[in-house]
């Protein structure tokens, strides 16, 4: 996941940077510091995030690419 799926993605879910966090277990920061890509993500952060939004129904493709493959309950 690059930092622009990671804006992207929540993006489609209307997401501001703090409920990413909550749903990932990971602190606004770090959210924040990914996307403007001044760090990477620990790989517990990083599977955290994805499955925060694959839950949440996004799908990541492969051109860098995110979609929202259910609609809101």
């Amino acid at each position: 996941m690059t930092p622009e799926q990671c804006a992207a993605a929540r993006a489609l879910l209307r997401w501001d940077q703090a409920t990413l966090a909550e749903h990932a277990g990971v602190t606004r920061q770090t959210i924040s510091s990914f996307e403007r890509g001044a760090r990477t993500l620990h790989p517990a952060s990083h599977d955290g995030v994805e499955a925060a939004f694959i839950a949440a129904g996004v799908e990541f493709v492969e051109n860098r690419g995110v979609i929202l493959a259910k609609e809101e309950e």
